[in-house]
C-alpha cells in the first residue's frame, strides 16, 4: 500500500501436533463409521466434504499475514477493506490483554474482521484508527471463540 500509516504483520499457522491430528482423524473416521451403521449417508458424506475442505484451507493459506492500515482502508493480505464498509473497530480480550483487532463491518454476509494483535500494536494503531473510525466498546472473548481458540480450529 502506497499510503500505509502502520503495517504489521502475523503468524497465522497455528501450533498443531501429531496428537492433535491423530484425535481429529479418529473423530472423523468414528463419525464417518456411525453414519454408515445408522445408514446415514449423507451425514457421512458432508463430514468427510467439510473435513477435506478444512484440510485443503488450511495448507493452502499464507503462512504470514501482512496487515496496511492506509488512508482508504485496511488491507488484510491481498483484500481492501474500505472504511465506508466499516462501523467500528474494537479489541477482543483474553486474559486483560488484547489478542484481536475486529472491524466491524457493514456487510450482510461478514459482520465482522478479525485480525491478530498484541499490546504494543493496539497501542499504536488506536490513534491512528481514530481518526476515521469510532472505536467499540471492550469485548473479551466469547465461549465459542475459546472453544475454537483451545481446540485450534
Amino acid at each position: 500500500m502506497e499510503n500505509a500509516l502502520y503495517s504489521w504483520s502475523f503468524d497465522d499457522k497455528q501450533d498443531r501436533g501429531t496428537l492433535w491430528y491423530t484425535i481429529m482423524l479418529s473423530v472423523v473416521i468414528g463419525l464417518v463409521i456411525w453414519g454408515f451403521l445408522n445408514r446415514w449417508y449423507g451425514m457421512s458424506f458432508i463430514i468427510l466434504l467439510i473435513s477435506g475442505l478444512f484440510y485443503f484451507v488450511e495448507n493452502n493459506s499464507p503462512d504470514v499475514i501482512v496487515v496496511h492500515i492506509g488512508e482508504s482502508g485496511v488491507i488484510v493480505g491481498e483484500k481492501l477493506y474500505e472504511y465506508t464498509s466499516m462501523e467500528s473497530f474494537g479489541y477482543i480480550y483474553d486474559h486483560g490483554s488484547p489478542i484481536l483487532l475486529r472491524f466491524n463491518l457493514t456487510r450482510k454476509w461478514m459482520r465482522a474482521l478479525d485480525v491478530r494483535i498484541d499490546s504494543i500494536t493496539a497501542n499504536e494503531i488506536a490513534p491512528i484508527l481514530w481518526q476515521f473510525l469510532e472505536q467499540a466498546p471492550r469485548q473479551d472473548l466469547s465461549f465459542t471463540e475459546r472453544l475454537v481458540k483451545w481446540m485450534k480450529l
